[in-house]
């Protein structure tokens, strides 16, 4: 019954009912969301967590991530991605100077890696946990080298995410050249309101011997109908006004 009710009307152009790749959301117009948040919680973590910062001066690494609060989402409005993120991050570090015997050891917390600020916006403050002479040179160190490899790592993570989250989003719209008719086939298979088809034939002229009479182009108009019910719906359909108001969008007067 559902079927043969979607298919009532096909062929009227403002049927509807219809198989296409984007029929959740015909041209992707609606607002569609993706959630991020443990995505991106372990994809932060796997690109921080273990990261290795060192030159001739320390070694340093980053150990845990203490804190990450925020929330991440992928957003699909007219056909436009839209990437909201934002993360308060807090990590441990440790390292030492080498050559040295004293490891040192501190935090890293980073409180505005959002979609509003850019990555060399974003802030990045070192802490050390004890102070030590050997500890403020580490500190210095992550402060201007270690941070830069932060960042890279930060910026990756933007990538992905929205590499990983644009799957998906925007439908692909229906071909228009799907259903493509050429010109020829658009003149004689005219398409009407529930399935009717007007098939539009050329008459072939007879001869004529009047030299005085002109040719009068003609054509013969054969119109059917097809509807997607049994005999007993389309004859109460013809004999109801109500129905028969509603397929001919009119006033309607059935004769006795």
């Amino acid at each position: 019954v559902i079927n043969i009710m979607a298919r009532w009307g096909e062929g009227d152009p403002r049927w509807i009912v219809e198989e296409r790749p984007d029929a959740t959301n015909v041209n992707n117009w609606h607002w569609t969301e993706k959630n991020a948040c443990g995505w991106s919680q372990d994809k932060l973590k796997e690109l921080l967590v273990g990261l290795r910062m060192e030159s001739d001066l320390a070694d340093c690494h980053l150990i845990e991530m203490e804190k990450i609060e925020g929330e991440a989402v992928a957003n699909n409005r007219k056909g436009k991605l839209i990437f909201f993120y934002e993360w308060d991050i807090t990590l441990s570090w440790k390292g030492r100077l080498k050559g040295g015997t004293q490891a040192s050891e501190g935090k890293i917390h980073i409180p505005n890696l959002s979609e509003e600020n850019d990555i060399s916006e974003v802030e990045i403050t070192v802490t050390l946990k004890e102070s030590s002479p050997e500890g403020e040179i580490i500190k210095d160190f992550l402060h201007n080298c270690g941070s830069e490899k932060i960042r890279e790592k930060l910026k990756l993570y933007v990538v992905m995410l929205k590499e990983e989250f644009s799957k998906g989003m925007i439908l692909p719209k229906k071909d228009a050249e799907e259903n493509h008719e050429t010109k020829d086939q658009q003149i004689t298979n005219l398409s009407s309101g529930f399935s009717a088809k007007i098939q539009m034939n050329q008459v072939n002229k007879s001869p004529t011997n009047n030299k005085d009479s002109k040719a009068i182009d003609v054509t013969s108009l054969k119109v059917s109908q097809s509807f997607q019910c049994k005999g007993e719906d389309f004859y109460r359909a013809m004999i109801t006004p109500e129905m028969v108001s509603a397929f001919t969008n009119g006033p309607c007067k059935l004769e006795p």
